[in-house]
């Protein structure tokens, strides 16, 4: 058989069969993710001041450059999470040393190029609650 460029053979649709099953699966997700919002949390301290802090932080170290945001937020597909973003034409940090202190804080960190030209620095933060058990 006559393999194409993406290294499927010709004639693969990657629709077939694959569409009921996906799409079962995408259901079930959401239904998992509504009975966890549903449940009763207990909001973590420790976690939402690591979030706080490391807003400040961004917010003091990049405070005299023109043209940058810097916001926080909890991400909507999943209640128990959050985010500090850094949105910019250019990254320049003041104070690298409080840069480090942010991000010893986080649980992850991503930097990417946005369709607008600006660059998109985002701390993520996991365990912002957490579900109580019955």
């Amino acid at each position: 058989m006559e393999v194409n460029e993406f290294g499927f053979y010709r004639g693969f649709d990657p629709e077939d069969g694959i569409s009921p099953e996906l799409d079962a699966l995408i259901v079930s997700l959401g239904r998992i993710q509504k009975e966890m919002d549903a449940r009763p949390a207990i909001i973590n301290q420790k976690e939402v001041k690591k979030l706080m802090l490391t807003y400040e932080f961004m917010k003091r170290i990049i405070k005299s450059i023109e043209g940058v945001e810097v916001f926080f937020g909890f991400n909507t597909s999943f209640s128990l999470s959050g985010h500090v973003s850094v949105v910019a034409e250019r990254l320049e940090f003041l104070r690298p040393e409080w840069f480090m202190k942010a991000y010893k804080l986080v649980g992850n960190v991503d930097v990417y190029p946005k369709t607008d030209g600006t660059v998109c620095l985002d701390f993520s933060f996991n365990n912002l609650a957490t579900i109580i058990r019955e």
